[in-house]
């Protein structure tokens, strides 16, 4: 937790915007393999949207932390915690 409100209500923002993203993107991989294909129709519209939620939030969390400077961004780019390329910094 940070010491500012703001950061701390966009981050759970985001956590909940993943959280949301991982369940649809599941549900849709259950559909596929079913080869329900109106179900995969219906949800891959639901998954988009997510998708962009995921994108607003996430770019309001990193506004939020350039122009308030709550969070030490030094601390947050060496977290241990990349992802994206797998590879870990500690």
């Amino acid at each position: 937790m940070s010491n500012c409100p703001e950061y701390d209500r966009l981050h759970a923002q985001v956590e909940s915007v993943l959280g949301n993203l991982a369940q649809v993107s599941t549900l849709l991989l259950e559909l596929i393999r079913s080869k329900d294909l109106a179900g995969v129709h219906r949800l891959d519209k639901e998954l988009e949207l997510t998708v962009g939620e995921k994108e607003r939030s996430l770019g309001a969390l990193r506004q939020h932390v350039k122009e308030h400077k709550c969070v030490d961004l030094l601390q947050i780019q060496c977290s241990g915690k990349r992802v994206a390329s797998g590879v870990k910094t500690r």
